[in-house]
């Protein structure tokens, strides 16, 4: 019987409830009342058999990315989250002692750097070693030629028997590896291809997978660098270089089945590489804006990315003017023209919300659109900085978006605007919110109705579902049994005392949770 540990789903918890399930979703409500009856979840868990374990429906989504494009995201069953992050938490440092060694800045992204307080890869970003090592191979006398190659949608191409191999071979348990495999296939309707995009834990996985690809260019004498699937390969002439993209093509395909992204391959000249590439005028000049700004951050002692926002206290050197006008221009020159660079767009919305700054907030209002890409960053700093007097000056603006924009249709927006509405009620009317939410895309439509009822008291609502609460889905099921913590002391308990001996053991949690009420 292959089990994963208490101090695993310990570990997996604390990481949650830190820095969320996913870098993308809301994190659902249901970690609360995991946390409050954690002994009765652990117990569960910890007795799951991983050989046989059955996922729950998880929720699928398109996000967007630069215009025009989306991508696939998925935000897994809490259980299903948890008993992930364990797993990989039990891989990780195998995983991470496979890997080609850090300090060659070749595999530059996600390093591992587990500790008690849930954090999984280190603090720095992995990015300037990718940047530097680019700069310094396409600097180096023996490099003329420069080839740049991505894979073809990635994560959603990995081969899981890959997945099981890459595991194997960095020293986890065989069978361990081979669960691993058959719990992600549960996500592909048992099709052998594809990670979950969203997960932590996919992170890792995907890293894992692409260690072997590492050390097959090395075998082959390329020098290189690597940040995620992005990989860049410096030669001494055009034809090493071309030989390299029919290296890599060849042992993508044969080895994982895994195909380059014909748009986004190219050989340059190194000069080339280096003057319009590496860092095109533009974005040098932007850079060094960025890394000034960095340093007076630094200097003040902002905590980094790690760092909760709603950890720090604002201390009077924080309230520094010339930061403040920094993010302010700054924020202003990128969102300025047609195409956001999201990534310095996500920077600076990150160090605005850790400020608690409200000098971005007219500019992220009147450019909300643009940063959709960005969507869980964007209202997590309008939910850290609305001024409670005004909080229509927000409200207004996800109305609009919910209502008039061309993105209004999309289930990924409107589950983050929702999800702001039932966070802030005073963003928006009851009735006007509950509308929204009623009439949103099925696939969230139920739990963030419920959501909306809870926060705005709507106890009509509640009570009509009482008897037709099982005939959603599991997250809409949740969230209902949650929105029964705004009824009436009796009422409630009458309700929700047979959930709570529900064999479905997750909306149990929920219900005894929610049969405690709600403070007023």
């Amino acid at each position: 019987m292959d089990t994963v540990s208490s101090e695993s789903l310990g570990w997996a918890l604390t990481h949650i409830l830190k820095f969320g399930d996913t870098d993308i979703f809301p994190i659902p409500f249901e970690y609360k009342a995991i946390q409050s009856f954690w002994n009765d979840v652990k117990t569960k868990l910890e007795s799951e058999n991983l050989e046989n374990h059955e996922v729950s429906a998880p929720l699928r989504f398109l996000v967007p990315k630069q215009f025009p494009c989306f991508r696939v995201a998925t935000q897994l069953d809490p259980y299903d989250t948890l008993l992930y992050l364990a797993m990989i938490y039990e891989a990780a440092n195998h995983i991470e002692a496979f890997r080609i060694d850090e300090s060659r800045k070749i595999a530059c992204s996600y390093r591992v750097e587990i500790t008690p307080e849930g954090q999984l890869f280190r603090r720095k970003n992995g990015w300037p070693d990718f940047h530097s090592k680019s700069e310094e191979l396409a600097r180096s006398n023996s490099t003329n030629y420069v080839l740049t190659a991505d894979i073809s949608d990635f994560y959603n191409q990995i081969y899981l028997h890959r997945v099981q191999s890459a595991l194997e071979s960095s020293g986890v348990d065989i069978e361990r590896s081979k669960h691993i495999e058959e719990f992600l296939k549960n996500f592909t309707a048992k099709q052998s291809q594809g990670i979950p995009v969203g997960p932590t834990a996919s992170i890792l996985l995907a890293e894992a997978c692409l260690s072997d690809v590492d050390s097959f260019l090395l075998r082959k004498g390329y020098k290189h660098t690597r940040y995620v699937d992005d990989f860049r390969i410096f030669t001494a002439d055009s034809l090493t270089a071309i030989q390299g993209i029919c290296d890599l093509t060849e042992y993508l395909y044969s080895a994982h089945r895994l195909s380059i992204q014909g748009a986004k391959t190219d050989i340059f000249s190194a000069e080339k590489f280096i003057g319009e590439k590496l860092l095109d005028p533009e974005e040098r000049e932007l850079a060094e804006k960025f890394a000034r700004l960095s340093e007076m951050i630094e200097e003040i002692g902002i905590p980094s990315f790690y760092s909760d926002p709603e950890e720090i206290e604002v201390t009077p050197e924080m309230e520094n003017e010339a930061i403040r006008e920094t993010i302010s221009s700054l924020f202003q020159e990128v969102v300025s023209g047609k195409a956001v660079h999201l990534g310095f767009a996500k920077y600076l919305i990150r160090r605005a919300r850790r400020l608690r700054t409200r000098v971005i907030l007219p500019d992220v209002l009147s450019n909300m659109e643009k940063l959709l890409p960005i969507m869980r960053d964007l209202i997590l700093y309008l939910l850290a900085v609305y001024q409670r007097s005004n909080p229509v000056q927000v409200g207004s603006v996800l109305i609009d978006l919910l209502e008039n924009s061309d993105y209004r249709t999309i289930p990924y927006i409107q589950y983050w605007i929702l999800y702001s509405f039932s966070e802030v009620p005073s963003f928006c009317s009851a009735q006007k919110a509950l509308d929204l939410a009623e009439n949103s895309h099925p696939i969230i439509r139920d739990r963030a109705a419920a959501l909306i009822a809870r926060s705005y008291r709507i106890i009509d609502w509640v009570r009509e579902r009482k008897e037709i609460w099982a005939n959603t889905g599991p997250w809409g099921q949740r969230a209902i049994i949650w929105a029964g913590s705004i009824l009436p002391g009796s009422e409630r308990n009458a309700w929700l005392g047979p959930i709570t001996n529900s064999p479905v053991h997750l909306n149990a949690i929920v219900a005894k949770v929610a049969k405690q009420g709600v403070s007023s």
